[in-house]
Formats: C-alpha cells, sequence, structure tokens
C-alpha cells in the first residue's frame, strides 16, 4: 500500500514538473517538491530504524527549505518579489535534492542487501575476547575523559553566557573573544569526541543516560544567549542516538513506552516554546495569538533558507574572488590556509572571528561573503543570512555538483549506520557526523565532516584509543571458561562476566 502511494507521488512529481517547467508556473513547481517530500517521508517509514537519520534529515530539509514558500501558496502569497530566475534556481534545486537524495537512499539499501547475501567475517573466541575487553576499557576512558572536557566546556559557555550582559544578540556575533586561556577553548573542544567515543562502545542504556542528558542541558546556556540550534541539534542527536541502538538490534530496548510518552508531550512543548523565543530573544512583544498561528509561524520564519537561496543565487556573480575560492569545501579549506598551524609555520593571515572584512573577502565561507555583499554594514554590526549545501554546492560545481553531492549524501544517510556496525572508530565517526549534518540544508556543505581534518579531533581519538590498549596490556585476561563462556578478567575493577556472543 505504502508502495503503491509513493510510486503515485513520484508520477506526480514528475506531472507537475513537466507543467511547471513548461508554463513557468512557480506553484507547479513546488508541488513537485511535495511530492517528492511526500514519497522520500513514506520510503522511511517502511523501515523507521533503519532509515531514521535519513528520516530527519528529510524533515530538517522540509522546514529550513520548504516551510515558508509552502506556508506563502497556501495563503496566496507571491513565492518571492524579485526576478523569476532565482525562485527558478530555488524550486528546481530542491526538486533535483529531494529526487537524488531518495535515489542515493535506495541505492544503498540495495547494496546493503547485497552485502548481507556476502555474510560477514568469523572471529575467532580469543578475537571476541579481546574485542570485548578493549570495548570496556575504550568505554571507561572515553567516559572519563568527557566528564573532564563537559566541565571545561561549561566554564566557556558560561563565559559566553556572562559576556551577553546587557548586550544584544547581534552584539554578541560581532564582538566577543574570550579571555580564557587557549588550553581552555581546546579541551572544550574535546567535549564532542569524546562523547562520540564513549557511545560508539555500545554502553548500557543506563550507563548512557546521564551522559546524554547533561549534554542536552550543556546546550542551555547558548540559549540563553539567543542560539537556539545548539539545543536543538543535540536533542535530535540524542533521539537518533536510540532509534540507532534499537537499529543494532541491542538485547535493551531504547525506545520504549516511557520513550514514547516522552516525545509525545516533549516536542509539542518545545516548539511552542521555541516559536515564543523568536519574539522573547528580539525583546518584542509575540505578534500572533493562539498555539497554531504560533507553529506556523515558527516555521515560516524558519523556511526563511528559502529566501536565502533566492538571495544568493542572485548575488554570486558579485561574490570575492581570490585563489583557491571554494564554497564546498570552504572550512577545510581555510584550515589549511588560514588555520593556527597554517599562522604558525607558513605565517598565514587570520581570518579573526565573527563578522569581518578579512573573513567576507578572503575567506571561503560562503555565508560570509554573501552576507558581507548583501548586507554590507548590517553583516559587520552582526547580521547575516546565513548558507545552505545547495547554494554552495552550485556555486562551485552548478546543477551537476548537486546530483552529484546529493546522491552521495543520500547514500551516506542510509548507509552509515550499517557501515557503523561493530567497528567502534567508524561508529564514533558516523556519531559525529550527525551531530550537525541535520543543519546542512541552512549551513556549509561539509561542516559535518569538516573534524576529520582537525587535530582537536584526532588528538583525543589517539589518546583514548592508546589509553584503552594500554589497560587491555596492563590488566590482561584469561582463556574462556569452557563451560560458561565467560572472561575472568584480572584486576578488581574488571573481575565480570561477560557472555560471548
Amino acid at each position: 500500500m505504502r508502495k503503491c502511494l509513493r510510486y503515485s507521488l513520484m508520477v506526480g512529481a514528475m506531472v507537475c514538473l513537466i507543467v511547471g517547467l513548461l508554463q513557468s508556473l512557480e506553484y507547479a513547481l513546488l508541488l513537485s517538491g511535495v511530492c517528492l517530500l511526500l514519497n522520500n517521508l513514506i520510503y522511511c517509514t517502511e523501515n523507521i530504524y533503519q532509515r531514521i537519520v535519513f528520516l530527519i534529515f528529510n524533515c530538517t530539509f522540509a522546514v529550513f527549505l520548504m516551510g515558508r514558500p509552502v506556508i506563502d501558496m497556501f495563503r496566496g502569497n507571491p513565492l518571492w518579489n524579485y526576478e523569476y530566475e532565482h525562485v527558478f534556481f530555488a524550486l528546481i534545486s530542491i526538486v533535483i535534492s529531494l529526487f537524488c537524495l531518495f535515489a542515493g537512499a535506495m541505492f544503498a539499501d540495495a547494496l546493503h542487501q547485497k552485502d548481507i547475501c556476502k555474510g560477514g567475517k568469523k572471529e575467532s573466541a580469543a578475537q571476541k575476547v579481546y574485542r570485548e575487553r578493549y570495548r570496556i576499557s575504550l568505554q571507561d576512558v572515553s567516559l572519563a575523559l568527557y566528564w573532564l572536557t563537559m566541565v571545561i566546556y561549561l566554564i566557556t559557555q558560561l563565559e559566553r553566557l556572562a559576556y551577553m550582559q546587557g548586550r544584544s544578540y547581534e552584539e554578541y556575533y560581532a564582538t566577543f573573544s574570550s579571555s580564557l586561556p587557549y588550553i581552555f577553548d581546546i579541551m572544550a573542544s574535546f567535549m564532542r569526541y569524546s562523547l562520540c567515543m564513549f557511545l560508539a562502545t555500545m554502553p548500557s542504556k543506563k550507563r548512557a543516560f546521564v551522559p546524554l542528558t547533561v549534554y542536552l542541558l550543556s546546550a542551555v546556556p547558548s540559549l540563553l544567549i539567543g542560539i537556539r540550534n545548539t539545543i536543538v541539534l543535540n536533542a535530535i542527536f540524542i533521539f537518533v542516538y536510540y532509534f540507532i541502538r534499537d537499529a543494532l538490534e541491542d538485547k535493551e530496548k531504547w525506545i520504549g513506552r516511557l520513550e514514547r510518552l516522552a516525545v509525545a508531550v516533549i516536542v509539542p512543548v518545545a516548539l511552542v516554546f521555541l516559536a515564543a523565543y523568536n519574539y522573547l530573544r528580539a525583546g518584542t512583544a509575540i505578534a500572533v495569538h493562539g498555539v497554531w498561528a504560533l507553529l506556523v509561524d515558527l516555521f515560516y520564519k524558519q523556511g526563511v533558507s528559502f529566501w536565502v537561496l533566492c538571495i544568493g543565487h542572485q548575488a554570486i556573480p558579485e561574490l570575492p574572488w581570490h585563489p583557491f575560492r571554494n564554497y564546498t569545501f570552504g572550512g577545510i579549506i581555510d584550515y589549511f590556509t588560514h588555520g593556527t598551524i597554517a599562522q604558525k609555520l607558513f605565517g598565514a593571515q587570520s581570518l579573526g572571528t565573527g563578522n569581518n572584512i578579512i573573513q567576507a573577502t578572503l575567506g571561503n565561507s560562503f555565508s560570509h561573503s554573501m552576507s558581507y555583499v548583501t548586507r554590507g554594514d548590517d553583516y559587520l554590526a552582526g547580521m547575516g543570512w546565513g548558507s545552505s549545501y545547495i547554494l554552495e554546492v552550485f556555486t562551485d560545481f552548478g546543477y551537476i555538483g548537486l546530483v552529484i553531492f546529493n546522491l552521495i549524501l543520500g547514500f551516506l544517510l542510509i548507509y552509515g549506520i550499517y557501515w557503523a556496525r561493530k567497528r567502534h572508530f567508524a561508529f564514533t565517526v558516523f556519531l559525529l557526523s550527525i551531530t550537525s549534518i541535520f543543519f546542512i540544508p541552512r549551513a556549509e556543505a561539509t561542516g559535518w565532516i569538516e573534524f576529520l581534518i582537525n587535530i582537536r579531533f584526532w588528538v583525543p581519538v589517539i589518546f583514548c584509543y592508546m589509553a584503552a590498549g594500554l589497560l587491555v596490556k596492563t590488566y590482561g585476561y584469561k582463556q574462556l571458561d569452557p563451560d560458561y563462556k565467560r572472561i575472568k578478567w584480572k584486576g578488581s575493577h574488571y573481575v565480570s562476566k561477560i557472555r560471548i556472543k
């Protein structure tokens, strides 16, 4: 039944697309995108545990890029007040992205079915013993590092909150500079990495609860400053992690009756709060009345990224030009050409912090360059438009690049769970990616993988893996009990009975 509905939506999407292209009808192109979005969402419900990451990405895609035009369509408003070519770009890029995301996801599922037929590599009993012992050691080390770095992270957040007293949200972005020792900033950045290493070791639900709760609450200072994205992304990450653990066929039930009830109660309340926070942050009275009107207002405001697509497309010819300009991999390029290492070794120029002319003209950040070109002095005062992976990829590689990027992205959103199964490091990388990948419809195209080239990621990873290996070597392990297949670890802390799977 669901597949029949999906096929009907695909046909409807193609019909609307053809009509929209032939008649230059904006609403027809938008309806084509809506049909493709519904197709993707229904596809996710066919196997929600394995496709939860793909589902959440499509939801954030819809909120950021389609919320505003869909509401305008129902209200009978024009989608944009400027040239049709910019609206056409925004709409056709949405259609291309949604279709290619789905195609990439389908390919990932097909490849996974092929992998199942091949079967996995079998381990000896001794290898299973060592792997389990190493997992426990890595779990303890990464958790200890997490608690240490979380304390430091909270100190840095409280400094930012104290700086905000008597200042506006825009002033914070334009003028804030930390006065804490540089080591605090470095150690604070380890927090997210150590948490994901800990979670990748498959801790019990009970042991993971407190670290995840603290991780969620650590975003409260940012929320008080006026930054909502952090707490929303943290909450989504925790929600997805619970689903992933059930998808990996964990013995524990991670999404039970209590969790479903909590989601059913918390999500509506959180949405209403976020809608009201639009006005609370600006210090103005709430402009709409009623819960429904407030929620519509929230999705309408979050959908501003559709306008960003139009504005950004219009601004492309005016963007600053310099050698090695590339926005798709902008963060990676800037790290090597203007980062701390480049400054120390080659005397490279720093791009500075916040909104500034150097960042806007010499850097590879589309959001900074585009906001500077279109907003001028307002940009320097702390205002901006943000970005979108669609804009960045199109600016660098055109529509062909957009097709390829979305095919790869759709593939990774599905195959990532399969790939990360039973691999600690791969699972760590996957978890770190999903802490920010859901935001790329209104953010950098490759910001979610930039940590892989950052030395701040590799330092805690190498430390934890070496420390875990040292623990295994120090305490050692005895051979399997032939009758019960259990391990007796040396050392009082590790005395346990662990059944080998």
